[in-house]
């Protein structure tokens, strides 16, 4: 079969073989872990499930293929089938951050940032990027 990370992980709880740990408490060590790892995913996909529906608000609000939205969110999931190319957001280190939406077959940007902006202060990132008109 294929690698397993996750199953390796949780092997590693079993004793070696001239160790004196007890079995079933190793397993009730490993069952804890893999039950922390679970309940981590399920509330990484339910909190995806929740940006989306702010997202997809901000995307209705959004013009020219721009995209506001009012904090970071994992926007990825809900825009990359959608005709936005940028998305905005304030960023959790102080002040703005813009990407570029991927398209969802090639993974590449639907409209990449021009090269001459690169290095720019973000103030002046921000203002081209508002500045310019997808026809």
């Amino acid at each position: 079969g294929e690698q397993n990370s996750l199953c390796d992980a949780i092997g590693f709880f079993n004793p070696v073989w001239d160790s004196k740990e007890d079995q079933d408490a190793c397993f009730f060590k490993a069952v804890a872990v893999a039950k922390q790892i679970l309940e981590n995913q399920i509330e990484s996909a339910n909190a995806v499930n929740r940006a989306d529906e702010k997202v997809q608000q901000a995307y209705k609000n959004s013009r020219d293929g721009i995209v506001v939205l009012p904090c970071y969110l994992p926007w990825k999931n809900g825009l990359y089938k959608t005709d936005a190319l940028f998305v905005i957001y304030p960023s959790q280190r102080g002040g703005w951050s813009a990407q570029c939406v991927t398209d969802h077959k090639t993974k590449k940007p639907k409209l990449p940032f021009p090269q001459s902006w690169a290095g720019q202060p973000q103030d002046q990132q921000l203002k081209r990027l508002q500045e310019r008109r997808i026809r």
